[in-house]
């Protein structure tokens, strides 16, 4: 007995909201990318059992000329697996005609980045206005500076260093050598890695450890055991918190993207090779194991060339 693609439909959507426990949004989205999909059928009078590989692929291929995108056609070929996949379980159907199906190359997302003058406009945004101090209590300036230097020094840190978020909030004082102007980053799986940094983050941290002791003074443990960047109640800041304040310091920097925490990572590894560093080097700085990771900015760079050539190029 054959059935029609509505009565085939009903079971699959009856099977997943019972079955599977899908929310009603869920349920809504299969329904009408399936419902799509039948009219496709019905409209080439195609019975349930006459569908193949081929036929999927021509539906495919006409959403696409239609304008849809990468991610709504995968959508697609997901809605009409689980409905295949159904009926194969049920019987209705004894071979599978998306088995052979693939996904639909998505295009590569480049990561954002600060112009050199965004990061500039960024790390200056913090200096203090002589009016914000002049209410407060010689203790509270005192605390009120030494908090404004914290999250100088760590997103000059950031900048300098392509260090990720989760490193800076687990830096402790024994990894950092600001006479030498280095810094010993824990990555992922514990693997370390050495990171120069520059005479302004060396200078913004010196200033903030200085008086980050003597307002934690009681509240450290000292001996090269403390994190970098403490709390009021001398532990650890988190990841949250660092991309709040940021978020919050590109607001007042005038900075109209979207900043965080990556996006100064992402904008150190662009810069140095803007500026003609080595791809291995900046590899090894930001702690990739793999060099296909780092070449994601040599796109962002060419999209720079690209930029240049068609503003500058007589016939750009």
């Amino acid at each position: 007995m054959i059935f029609s693609f509505q009565e085939c439909l009903d079971d699959v959507l009856n099977y997943l909201r019972v079955e599977k426990g899908l929310s009603s949004n869920t349920l809504s989205a299969y329904q009408r990318d399936l419902k799509l999909f039948g009219n496709f059928i019905k409209s080439r009078k195609i019975a349930i059992d006459e569908i193949s590989h081929s036929i999927i692929t021509d539906f495919l291929w006409e959403q696409k000329k239609l304008g849809k995108s990468a991610a709504t056609l995968t959508r697609y070929i997901e809605s009409i697996r689980q409905f295949f996949k159904f009926l194969l379980a049920e019987g209705y159907l004894s071979q599978d005609p998306t088995a052979a199906l693939s996904l639909p190359k998505r295009p590569e997302r480049l990561p954002k980045v600060l112009s050199v003058t965004e990061v500039t406009r960024l790390l200056s945004s913090q200096i203090l206005s002589r009016r914000q101090m002049s209410d407060l209590t010689e203790r509270k300036k005192l605390r009120f500076l030494e908090r404004t230097l914290r999250y100088i020094a760590a997103y000059e840190l950031l900048y300098a260093t392509g260090m990720r978020v989760s490193e800076l909030s687990h830096l402790k004082d024994e990894q950092m050598d600001l006479e030498s102007r280095f810094v010993r980053v824990v990555g992922k799986g514990g693997k370390e890695r050495v990171v120069p940094l520059g005479k302004r983050a060396q200078d913004a941290l010196r200033q903030y450890v200085s008086l980050r002791n003597q307002v934690r003074k009681n509240r450290l443990t000292g001996g090269g055991h403390d994190y970098v960047f403490t709390s009021s109640q001398g532990g650890k800041i988190s990841r949250s918190t660092f991309f709040t304040v940021l978020k919050k310091l590109s607001r007042e920097a005038g900075v109209r993207k979207n900043v965080s925490p990556h996006t100064l990572r992402h904008s150190f590894a662009t810069h140095l090779l803007e500026g003609g560093a080595d791809l291995r080097v900046v590899q090894e700085m930001l702690g990739h194991s793999d060099i296909s990771t780092t070449q994601i900015y040599t796109h962002v760079d060419s999209s720079q060339l690209k930029k240049a050539h068609k503003q500058f190029h007589p016939r750009g």
